[in-house]
């Protein structure tokens, strides 16, 4: 337990920061870009996705598990990263192929062979190792520097609607040059070993179990996009990915946990110990739907005063769709802690796989009935209906094979804390100007009175936790 909070910090610190960029990059792309801008960088970043997710078919998830199984023999260790790894360079050398032939089909080609360095990028791609091996301070050094390097580029450079090319360069180029650093100290972990073609594809048929949910999932951070584009236009898919933007903001540091815990659990369940899983599980899950239900409803709240000084002019719209983005952050947050803390490490990838497909079609299907018509509207709430119904698929499997529980009655007081603060905000705000001061004191009322009405309620997990670390170290002293 002391290492997963010690990853979970270093985890905790990367996403803080990743947090945190965002704060001030969202502004200045939004203003220097446009709506339009902002749509077309994430039209044809949807489109390069399919042929990164070619490129590492389900490795990212499989690669953690096959190694954290083995991270005590450098021997193993060492034959193991070799196989994936080849594995990695055969279907990403094929992903840049097809990527080149797609780029003769779509017109701005500049903006697609900008991104194909991305695509390239996905070669050089070992995060899984160090996630595996639990070494998530390399990981957080180098996110860090990247990520510092990017946005001090993007701050003095992207001033307005011609810097979309430049804007394209300094995004994707960092995405090769972060590949590119975890490799000076792969030599640390493991030695040479030669491996057979015979043994890199013994891979294929476990990796492509979770290639199918890799599909799927890619289905809903980028075929939204793809579709929304293609039915409206760039203008909508610019104000999509700014709400979903905030988003990801916002559940950084919650999703940091299922980083971290898919090592950790993967390596309970190699030594048999379910108890143990089903324990921390509990833990985590109600610590998160504490957190998420928090966001959700301060999203709500804020979002009136936020979307004039923090997106432009050009983005009026979000007042009134970050409302309805909100709650996904709730189902989204949880199906993925089932998926990363239990199915994943247990090898449950039946039940994995069907929840993402089932949600996927869904999600599509909704899509093409409702986008044409009311357009952003339409791919919000199929984003919704598809992740509400991968996270009752997941919960079904969970509850049905093991002993966890749901303690609704405490769930329910998270959401009256959250409507509490909601109201709060509302009332002591409502005659404010749109402004940073606005937001900035309408945070700090969300949390104080969060925080105050939860712990009235006796509904705060975060406090329970840490008494009881505080009581193990009175008693050990």
């Amino acid at each position: 337990m002391k290492k997963v909070l010690k990853n979970f910090l270093y985890q905790g610190s990367y996403q803080l920061l990743v947090m945190m960029l965002p704060i001030v990059t969202i502004p200045i792309v939004s203003r220097a870009l446009g709506a339009t801008g902002v749509g077309q960088y994430n039209f044809v970043v949807s489109i390069s996705s399919y042929f990164i997710l070619i490129a590492g078919l389900g490795l990212s998830k499989y690669g953690i598990r096959e190694i954290a199984l083995v991270r005590d023999d450098r021997r193993q260790l060492s034959k193991k990263f070799w196989e994936l790894q080849a594995f990695n360079a055969i279907f990403s050398l094929l992903a840049l192929m097809l990527y080149a032939i797609m780029m003769t089909m779509f017109d701005n080609r500049t903006f697609y062979l900008i991104q194909g360095i991305a695509v390239f990028a996905s070669l050089f791609d070992i995060t899984w190792f160090f996630s595996g091996l639990e070494d998530f301070k390399k990981i957080t050094i180098r996110n860090l520097v990247v990520k510092l390097t990017t946005f001090i580029l993007i701050v003095v450079f992207i001033r307005e609607k011609d810097d979309l090319i430049l804007y394209f360069i300094l995004q994707a180029t960092g995405t090769l040059v972060g590949q590119l650093t975890l490799w000076l100290s792969v030599h640390q972990k493991v030695d040479f070993v030669k491996v057979t073609l015979k043994e890199i594809f013994a891979h294929f048929m476990p990796i492509l179990s979770f290639f199918v949910a890799r599909i799927a999932i890619n289905l809903y951070a980028n075929v939204n996009k793809t579709l929304l584009g293609l039915l409206t236009g760039m203008e909508a898919v610019g104000l999509y990915a700014s709400a979903l933007a905030l988003n990801s903001i916002a559940s950084l540091l919650i999703n940091t946990m299922n980083v971290v815990l898919i090592p950790h659990m993967s390596h309970l369940f190699g030594k048999n110990n379910d108890e143990q899983m089903i324990k921390l599980l509990q833990k985590t899950i109600h610590i998160q739907l504490y957190l998420t239900i928090a966001v959700t409803f301060g999203l709500i709240a804020i979002s009136s005063a936020l979307v004039p000084w923090f997106f432009g002019d050009e983005f009026e719209r979000l007042r009134h769709i970050i409302p309805l983005t909100a709650p996904i952050l709730i189902v989204q947050s949880l199906q993925m802690s089932i998926a990363s803390q239990y199915l994943i490490p247990r090898k449950e990838m039946k039940d994995y796989n069907m929840s993402v497909v089932t949600g996927a079609i869904v999600s599509i299907v909704i899509n093409l009935l409702l986008t044409p018509f009311i357009g952003v509207y339409g791919t919000i709430i199929a984003l919704f209906i598809g992740f509400s119904v991968i996270c009752f698929m997941r919960i079904k499997a969970l509850i049905a094979k093991t002993s966890f529980r749901f303690n609704y009655f405490e769930i329910l007081r998270y959401v009256i804390s959250g409507f509490v603060m909601w109201i709060s905000i509302y009332l002591l705000t409502a005659s404010s100007e749109a402004s940073l001061a606005t937001t900035l004191i309408q945070i700090g009322i969300g949390i104080f009175v969060y925080l105050l009405v939860s712990m009235v309620l006796k509904a705060n997990p975060i406090w329970v936790l840490v008494v009881r670390v505080l009581k193990k170290k009175r008693e050990v002293a």
